[in-house]
Order: C-alpha cells, then structure tokens, then sequence
C-alpha cells in the first residue's frame, strides 16, 4: 500500500472526498515544521508504526504523557499532520494513544481515535531533526531586511528606549499575522486563553486558533534570528470571559489554583508573560463585580508576581471609563505590574441609555463636545488619571483601536454647525449600528467612490465618514489620528502604546505602520496638571441626581466640605459664582468663577471646611436650572420667587440646626442677611437697618423671633421681616395689631393702601363666615 495514492486510500477505506476539509502539500507541512522549530528529538520513524510504538514504550513511565505532531507524505505529494497524545496508565505499562485529524469533519469516526492512524503504514513521518535544522536557517528569510533596518533605526534594537509597542492577537482572528508586521511590536499578547469556574485555564484548541499562537511564536524566533526582542504573553478573561473573576480571586484557595495554573502555561508553552484582563473589579461588565474585588485584585497580582518572579512579564488591561475605573486601585496595582494597557476605546458607541444614543468619537484623543457633555470621555481624561495615580507614567500605556464604529442613522444635535459630529442616533431594525475592522472600512466604505464624505474632528483628533440619505456616521482611526496619539505618547513619557487587534490592519499594514515613532527618546516626568486632593470633593451623578454639578458655598456640603469642580473634566471644571459646575466663559472667565482645570491648585487654597458650624440653608432654591439664586448676579428680588413664604436667612426663614438661619460667613458673594430674608452681599444686603452682616457679628448670640406668630402675606415675592398677629378662639374678635410698616421697603402710598384694603376685606370675609356658620347652625339646632 506504500504506492497507493491519497484517492485511492480514501476509496479503500469509504472516505467522501467532501468529509475532508483539504488535503495538503507536503510544502504547507514542510512550512508548518519550519515556523515550529522542534528541538530535541532523535528518533525518525519512517513509516513504521511498531518502531514508534516501542520508542514510547521505552522512554515514558508509568503515569508520564507527551504529546507528537506527526506528518504524513504520500507519494503522489499529498500529505497531512495529525496531533497525538500519548500517556501511560499508573502503575501500568499500558501505552494509549489520542490522536486528533483536524482534516476530517467534527463527526467523522477518525477525527478522534485511541490507536495511530489509519493507513498510517503507507505514509512517513518527517524527520523532526532535519525540519530544526531547515527552519533554523530558513526562518530568518521570513523578515524582510528593510523591516529590520527600519526597525533597528526607530530603537527597536534598543529595546523601544524601554518603552513598549504592544500588539493584541485575537485567537478566532481569520487573517494570520506576518512575522514583518510582528517586527513593528515589541511584545504580543495572545487572547484569549479560557478562566474556569475554579480558576483553571483552557486554551483554544481549535486550529485557527492554533495557528494564531502559532504566528506569534514563528515572529518572535524569526525576529531574535535578525537581532529583535519580541516578547509573547497570553491574556486571560475578556469582556466574555471575565465572570469567574470575583469568586476565584476572592478565596485564597481558588485564588492559588488559579496562579498555580497561570506559572504552569507560562512554562508549558515558554510564554514571556501574561496580560491579565479583567472586565471589570467592582463595577462588573458583562457580569456584576464585588466591592472586595478593588482590594482583591492587588492580592492577585502581588501572590502572583511571587509565584513567577520578576523575569515573567505581568500585566493588565484597564478601563477608560470614569466608572468602571473606581474598581482599579491604581496606586497599588501598579507596583506588582511591567505595565497596565488602557483600554481607551468604546467611549462612544451605537448602544443605548436613559438619555438616548449619542454619536461621538471611538476613541477622542481630547474632549470637543458640546456642552452639557461629560468632559472624561476621552484619552487625555483616562490617562491623565492612570499617571497622576500611579505617578510612573513609564508604565502606562495607551490603547489604540484598529477598528471604528457607526450608527446606521443619525439626526442633529445640539449645535450641528459647530459640533457635527456629535450627533442623535436612531434605532434602524431594533439596533443602533455597530462596528468594521479598519480592513473592511478601507475596502467598502471609505473607497473614493462609496458616497461617504470624509471629514477631520481637529478637537478630538478624530476622522469621521458620513453617507449623506440615512446619515449614516462612521468614527474610526487612520494613520492621522494614529500619529497624533503617538506623539502624545511621546509628550507625556507614557510606557508606550498597544493595539486591539493587529489582525484588523488593512493589507498594507498602514495603522501598523503608522506606529512608527512610539519608540522615541523620552522622560519619566509626570507632565500632568495634576489633582493635589487624594479624593474627589465633588458631587457625582451617581451619588446624587439633584447636587450633582452643585458648587461653591452655596451647595450641599459633601462630606463636611464645600464641594468643587472635578479639575480633570474639562466638560464641568469651572464653578460659576452662582453655584454651577461648567464649562465656557460664564463658569471659567468672568468675575467671580473659579477655573479649577487650569489652575487645580485652587482645589486646596480655598477653605474647604466651614469656618463654623453650618447654620445657614445650603442647596438649589427651587428656581430654573442655571438661575442664580442670590447675589448681587441675581434677578431682582421684586418678581423674584426663591420659594414662596420662605426666606433663606433672618427671623422669619427656617431654623437651621434649630437656630435662626444665617448667611455663610465663608461666601463673600453671599455673607449678608438683607432684611428680606435673602444672601448677598452690597449695601442692600449688608448695611441696612435690620441687616445681618455674618463676618462681623457673633452669630451664637442671634435668636430666632419670639412673635406668637408671623402672619406672611406675599406681595411680588416679599416677605416683611416683623408682623405681628394675635388669634383668639373668638374669630369675630381677630384683629391685626401691627403691620410694622417700618420695616417694608419704601414703597408709594398707593401700595401701602393696596395691603391694607385686603387686610381689611380678610377680616371681612372672615366676619362674614362666622355669622353665616353661627346662623346655620341656630337654625339646625
């Protein structure tokens, strides 16, 4: 049967030549052999089973397992590889055999089979030593030597200036990577090998798979031939596979085995490292987190570092969203990691909230949205904080996106003219839209021809592509918005920049190439502005719907100080004097507002505390939104109602921790009591008969109004400070005894006249009732 052809063979043995996926050439394996490189293996056996069978017989020992990639040739040049796994029983001599034909289908009878293959005496195998030697002399050949000087000449030699190109590879990917885009990358980070529910690791076996980690390892050998360093990890969890996190990680047991498994991959496979990808600690992802898991996590990644020491490569991918980063402990992590991979990329995209869908950037590089947006959705915000936290800019790395993102339809938003990017998106068949590799958009939508109109978003450093009809709107990132994030790198002494996912470069590798430059000289200086309070001090939409963007002295206090504005959200980092987080002009540039983004300094400077216990009212008056609510800046008081019946300060406002309502002595937009019961400061507020002023007066020794009662008429949102009224049971003997007319503002005679007509046609009408009710009742009795 040594002459029988592969047709032959299959018909022999009632194989549809439709059950197999493809017969190879012998060339394909003899290049499969070479890119592996097998070492170590002195036996050849060709084509005779018996011989093979007794060299495992001789070598393993009881209990002893090991795995063989055998290929087979036949004679009309047709070949194949199949993987065998063979093991001894314990306690027994007994040899079992696994052999796996990835040629076959999933459900044919020899795709998995306990004994060598079938006909397996008509083929040979290859001599593994005889493919080292090959490969050993061939691989070298795989990089092109202009690659190689281009390399050498950008530091890559010098290993990156200790900086890193960082390159994701994702294991289902179709597109395989070649070893001259693998030279532009000092480290690959295989994704995803599997996390157990109890913290075991499985890695992809399917070939694809398979052949991707296969690419990664061929890179890294051929690329050492020519003088390169590249350094190959493998990720574990991913947004699908991040659920098993916080119960591994959260008990030591399961926590060691997880580690144990971790050091033995790392061997197994002479991995260099492994990237530990987390979606996400505490917030959740896909999966809800726990509040142990902040602290966990660094128990993870310190236990660990333990077990693999520090020639193993450690690192993590963390979030860019202002949210899921409060479950990243970024002072602590950072001391047991090589570098920590922001993921800054998914700040806009075609899903849904209880505000709508909004169109914005993939990943902007810095904020240019409209206002009323939030100022962190972008790079500048995310990185900021990773270094002001960690202060080693040297291990933070940015993320760079090899793919964009669209909305099937948009409608304008809230300024078109200058922001047009920032649009409204629309539901088309249930979905907002989706994403495209930068491959797919260069070949379909972004041809000359495609309709779409391309344009450049110079705020956020963002090329963006709109088809005109449906509006359709497309965000992405090219060689441009590539370099520019490079450079910004580089300005910042970031520890480089990394890539999801190399397999989605166009042919041309031109994203690939752009990378160019990120290995460039540079410090390790925080280049920063960076916050001096350890914690915010300011309200959050989270924590409360009503006092978030509430500032000043004016605001709820938030946990005994006086809240800011976040310094880094340049969305909302200015306080205007009357009390708003914003941006513009009106809260960074006029009299009375306080920059606290340009100047974070500020955030310390000012009095954080009250100088005295609080004994005025703090909060939004029920007025408009963006309204002042008192001060010299706000709407004349006569119109003006803060809250009917209820002045802020004085005799006749409510008590405050059961004293009379005062004025903060603190806000010098608002220290005065007017006699109306309103804050402010001026001669209307402050030096009036009746005024309180709070820096001058001793504000223990004030007592609230010792008056049986107020009687409060409203008159254009007046309240007089002192009127007195009496009742008795007797209705018919109510009587006004003073109005105080003193105190009132010094209004024309025709309005004191007006108050009294009605004060009188009260006690009138109230006459009036009592006879009827007597009358009524006489009559029933």
């Amino acid at each position: 049967m040594r002459d029988m052809s592969a047709t032959e063979l299959m018909s022999r043995h009632n194989i549809d030549i439709g059950d197999v996926s493809h017969l190879a050439d012998i060339d394909t394996i003899m290049d499969v052999y070479r890119r592996v490189g097998f070492k170590d293996v002195e036996l050849v056996f060709q084509g005779n089973v018996l011989a093979f069978d007794n060299f495992v017989g001789n070598n393993l020992a009881p209990g002893q397992s090991t795995s063989f990639a055998l290929a087979f040739k036949r004679d009309d040049g047709t070949g194949h590889v199949v993987l065998m796994r063979v093991w001894k029983e314990p306690n027994s001599n007994k040899v079992n055999y696994l052999t796996t034909d990835f040629q076959r289908p999933v459900a044919h009878p020899d795709r998995f089979s306990q004994w060598m293959p079938r006909g397996a005496r008509t083929y040979y195998i290859i001599h593994p030593k005889q493919v080292t030697y090959i490969a050993e002399n061939d691989i070298a050949n795989l990089v092109d030597e202009d690659v190689v000087m281009s390399m050498k000449e950008g530091g890559m030699q010098n290993n990156c200036n200790g900086r890193r190109v960082i390159g994701y590879l994702a294991s289902w990917a179709k597109k395989s990577m070649s070893v001259n885009q693998a030279a532009r990358f000092t480290n690959l980070i295989y994704a995803f090998v599997r996390m157990d529910a109890d913290g075991g690791l499985t890695i992809p076996t399917d070939t694809q798979a398979k052949q991707r980690l296969l690419d990664a390892f061929i890179a890294r050998k051929a690329l050492a031939a020519k003088g390169l360093k590249l350094a190959v990890s493998f990720a574990v969890g991913g947004w699908e596979n991040s659920q098993h996190f916080s119960n591994v990680v959260g008990k030591s047991g399961s926590r060691s085995h997880f580690i144990n498994n971790v050091a033995k991959v790392l061997n197994d496979y002479d991995f260099d490292g492994v990237d530990i990808d987390w979606e996400y600690p505490g917030t959740g992802g896909a999966t809800e987190g726990t509040k142990e898991d902040k602290a966990n996590y660094v128990t993870l990644l310190r236990e660990l570092r333990e077990k693999v020491g520090k020639n193993k490569l450690i690192s993590i991918a963390g979030a860019a969203g202002e949210e899921a980063m409060q479950g990243f402990d970024i002072k602590n992590l950072v001391k047991h990691l090589d570098w920590i991979g922001v993921m800054s990329y998914d700040l806009n995209g075609a899903w849904d909230s209880k505000w709508g869908a909004f169109v914005g950037p993939n990943s902007p590089l810095y904020h240019g949205a409209p206002l009323g947006y939030s100022g962190k959705l972008n790079i500048d915000w995310a990185l900021k904080q990773y270094v002001c936290r960690s202060k080693e800019p040297g291990k933070i790395v940015l993320g760079i996106p090899f793919y964009g993102r669209f909305w099937s339809k948009t409608v304008d938003g809230k300024d078109p003219k200058k922001y047009p990017l920032f649009r409204r998106a629309e539901r088309v068949n249930g979905k907002f839209g989706g994403d495209r590799s930068y491959r797919v958009l260069l070949n379909t939508w972004l041809l000359p021809n495609s309709g779409f109109k391309l344009n450049w978003d110079d705020k956020t450093k963002t090329p963006w592509a709109m088809l005109p009809g449906n509006n359709l709107v497309l965000t992405y990132d090219n060689p441009k918005s590539v370099k520019e994030k490079i450079n910004y790198s580089v300005k910042n002494n970031l520890g480089g920049v990394m890539v999801w996912s190399v397999d989605q470069d166009d042919d041309k590798l031109s994203l690939t190439k752009a990378l160019d430059g990120a290995c460039a000289p540079r410090g390790n200086s925080v280049n920063y502005k960076c916050s001096p309070l350890e914690e915010r001090r300011w309200w959050t939409y989270t924590e409360d719907k009503e006092k978030a963007g509430m500032c000043g002295k004016s605001a709820p206090l938030y946990k005994g100080y006086y809240p800011l504005c976040d310094p880094d959200d340049p969305g909302y980092g200015c306080c205007s004097p009357q009390g708003y987080c914003g941006a513009g002009e009106k809260h960074c540039s006029c009299k009375g507002c306080v920059d606290y983004t340009k100047n974070p300094q500020l955030l310390i400077k000012q009095p954080q505390k009250p100088s005295r216990k609080v004994q005025w009212h703090v909060g939004f008056d029920k007025v408009k939104p963006g309204e002042p609510r008192c001060g010299s800046s706000a709407p004349p008081i006569n119109g003006y109602q803060v809250k009917p019946g209820e002045p802020r300060c004085g005799p006749t406002a409510k008590k405050v921790n059961g004293k009379m309502a005062v004025c903060d002595p603190d806000d010098d937009a608002a220290y005065c009591c007017s006699k109306w019961g309103f804050c402010g400061q001026g001669d209307d507020f402050c030096n009036c008969k009746d005024c309180i002023n709070s820096k001058k007066i001793n504000l223990s020794k004030l007592k609230p109004s010792k008056f049986i009662g107020v009687y409060k008429p409203i008159l254009h949102g007046y309240v007089p400070k002192e009127r007195k009224v009496f009742y008795t049971q007797d209705v018919s003997n109510f009587f006004l005894q003073s109005h105080s007319w003193n105190t009132w503002p010094k209004w024309n005679i025709l309005r004191r006249k007006t108050v009294l007509f009605f004060a009188m046609l009260r006690v009138t009408l109230l006459l009036v009732l009592e006879q009827s009710l007597t009358h009524a009742l006489s009559v029933n009795s």
